[in-house]
């Protein structure tokens, strides 16, 4: 690995907090409390505090492959969101998706949609809830904060780019490519965070796999300044404490 970053002491983390997980679930006693009680809201993460901030553009979140996808493509549900010209629109896309057979997309939204259907807060935030992901044609993204609001990105769900321009061949593959990755959200601050897992899908096995090749990404990644700029990584769920997982100072908190 690119980065310093010590697997066994990752992996211990990742154990201890399932066995914290399989804890809170059975305090709560309850059979649909399953791991933790989030449900498909309910995520490993890896932390990131780096050294020195490094802005970057908040629409546009950075994607990384993961061997272990947060998302089934059969089972996926997300949102597709596109322009409103002839031939690039909804009609086109619900085409495209049928043709190519492109799973993952349940639900095709003109952008101008947004701003007809989606105007109050509540309609935002039902959306929002609607669906595990959005996705967007990166043509578009620059105008979607304001039209979506905070709440998207409160919740991480700030849609991902999606290079709609080309064959159908590379539609499928940059839509499935979207929905099996993971993201790096960026704000401009010193902290953020990448979901790893879920709980109730993936093995700690599985959930470590995902943590090291995040971190490898990471450690190369020019936008946050490299290893190099990573001042510490945690390891948590939704729900609980984070675990210190590697510090550049060598503490262990």
């Amino acid at each position: 690995m690119a980065s310093s970053l010590d697997s066994a002491q990752a992996g211990k983390a990742v154990k201890a907090l399932y066995a914290w997980l399989k804890k809170e679930a059975k305090k709560k006693d309850s059979s649909a409390q399953l791991l933790g009680g989030n449900g498909a809201d309910d995520f490993f993460h890896l932390s990131v505090s780096l050294k020195k901030t490094k802005p970057e553009r908040k629409d546009k979140p950075i994607r990384i492959q993961i061997s272990n996808p947060l998302y089934d493509l059969e089972e996926a549900e997300s949102c597709l969101i596109v322009k409103d010209v002839a031939g690039e629109g909804k009609k086109a896309a619900k085409e495209k998706l049928r043709d190519g057979n492109i799973l993952g997309v349940t639900k095709v939204l003109r952008v101008s949609n947004l701003k007809k259907k989606f105007a109050t807060h509540e309609q935002k935030r039902q959306l929002c809830k609607d669906y595990a992901l959005f996705l967007a044609d990166t043509r578009i993204l620059p105008l979607l904060p304001k039209l979506l609001g905070k709440t998207f990105f409160k919740k991480k769900k700030q849609p991902v780019p999606v290079d709609l321009r080309g064959s159908d061949a590379k539609w499928k593959k940059n839509i499935q490519e979207a929905i099996t990755g993971t993201y790096v959200h960026l704000s401009g601050g010193s902290n953020f965070t990448v979901r790893i897992g879920r709980p109730e899908e993936h093995s700690p096995k599985q959930v470590l796999d995902n943590l090291l090749e995040v971190a490898d990404k990471l450690s190369g990644m020019e936008s946050i300044g490299k290893w190099k700029n990573i001042q510490r990584m945690y390891v948590k769920t939704t729900s609980s404490v984070s675990l210190l997982i590697y510090s550049s100072d060598g503490s262990k908190e």
